[in-house]
């Protein structure tokens, strides 16, 4: 049998709705950083002056989706990969062959969208962990999960280290410092102390005046500004895959668990409503509050860095439980055959999550750096979510045109016919 990449008969519609919830809501969270106040996205308070307006939209964010999206984008990525290898598997005996160049393109398209286009890149990381998940798409659920909970309790733990050090380093330095303003003469430890305290406070509270020479090369050429992309990714891409608490671990986790719910029948709609209205319940009922609880610490500590850090260690318990529950209650109105106007549109960006994921880093390289309008680091934090619900808009709008005409998302056929060896049809 000739191989062939998935049609569109084949496709599992709940899968391309929750792939495109997470494609827009992905860019919630990436838009902090495109738009130059990456450092408010763990403290708004840090810019602009509308402080009230800015953390309610934190706590939303905190509770609902920082965390979340990403993990159901790794966990509808862990379910592609059951998904086309169970296919692959049945058309030939290739299917390794088809997977792993399927993957390696990938690593190709994050390398070239992270050093032209957006530093957060993800491909980049999903290819990685992809090559590594092949010989587990035939273990049982129970180990699968069993896995990704390993990893989450080890997450925790790391988390907890963080935590510790932070707490180490204030107290520390601020012992050093009070010696210091006492004319007292510092021994080389507290002089060490002092010094890892200072380059800590750099960091986690700069000044303005810091922030605005961080952000200038962002607004500066072309040139300059893939010079300056070039260090950061440089940085990222260099984190050894070893090293544990890197997002790699993250990315791994959910994997494994989309891995086992495809597998269980739940990303697929098989259950019944029942199911997912408890899924929904027990996701949403434990995550949130989990998440409420984080936020009012942290909000309540006036986003003090030690506290941050303390409660991130439920960070992966809580997205992951809030992330069931936006899976629930998509399948719920996808079963029920609710805002089908709205789900139809989810569906067909979810087949072109590809092309819309590079078209959001686009639109944003042109609105915020050097590339375009030069806004980086100069809108506030709550104006960036003008821009999220501007570029929504025209990715609801436009792809919906676009499949009209074509089979694939410009990318997608990109990668299809890279895969395959074979140039695939575009045009309907």
């Amino acid at each position: 049998m000739k191989i062939s990449p998935i049609t569109e008969a084949e496709r599992f519609k709940h899968l391309d709705v929750i792939r495109g919830f997470a494609l827009l809501g992905i860019l919630l969270m990436n838009i902090v950083s495109m738009g130059g106040l990456w450092r408010a996205y763990d403290n708004p308070l840090m810019f602009g002056h509308a402080g009230n307006l800015n953390t309610g939209i934190w706590i939303f964010l905190h509770i609902f989706m920082e965390g979340k999206m990403r993990a159901l984008f790794s966990i509808m990525y862990g379910a592609t990969i059951i998904f086309l290898t169970s296919r692959l598997e049945q058309q030939s005996t290739e299917s390794a062959d088809i997977y792993f160049r399927r993957t390696l393109w990938l690593f190709v398209f994050g390398i070239a969208h992270a050093y032209l286009l957006f530093d957060g890149d993800i491909l980049f990381t999903y290819a990685i962990c992809g090559l590594f998940l092949y010989p587990f798409r035939k273990l049982n659920p129970k180990v699968l999960f069993g896995i990704a909970a390993l990893i989450i309790g080890m997450n925790a733990y790391v988390s907890y280290q963080r935590a510790a050090e932070t707490r180490s380093v204030i107290s520390l330095g601020k012992a050093a410092m009070e010696a210091s303003s006492n004319n007292q003469e510092l021994t080389e430890e507290q002089a060490e102390d002092l010094n890892d305290y200072n380059d800590w406070s750099k960091y986690s509270t700069p000044t303005l005046r810091q922030m605005e020479k961080e952000a200038r090369p962002w607004r500066g050429s072309a040139l300059e500004v893939l010079k300056t992309r070039a260090e950061e990714v440089f940085d990222n891409h260099s984190d050894p895959i070893y090293s544990f608490g890197n997002t790699k671990y993250d990315v791994w986790c959910m994997m494994l668990v989309g891995m086992a719910l495809l597998r269980l029948g739940i990303l697929t709609g098989e259950k019944s409503q029942s199911f997912y209205l408890k899924f929904l319940l027990f996701g949403y009922g434990v995550g949130v509050l989990i998440n409420s609880f984080t936020a009012w610490q942290i909000v309540q500590s006036q986003f003090d860095p030690f506290t941050m850090d303390l409660m991130s260690t439920t960070y992966d318990v809580g997205r992951l439980l809030v992330a069931f529950g936006h899976i629930a209650l998509l399948m719920l109105i996808v079963k029920s055959g609710l805002m089908q106007w709205f789900t139809g549109r989810l569906a067909l960006i979810g087949q072109t999550a590809l092309s819309n994921y590079i078209f959001q880093s686009l639109i944003t390289s042109v609105i915020f750096t050097g590339y375009g309008f030069e806004l980086y680091g100069r809108l506030d934090y709550y104006q960036l979510y003008i821009v999220v619900i501007a570029i929504w808009c025209v990715q609801l709008v436009i792809t919906p045109i676009w499949l009209r005409s074509f089979k694939y998302g410009p990318l997608e056929w990109l990668l299809r016919s890279l895969t395959y060896w074979n140039s695939q049809p575009m045009l309907r």
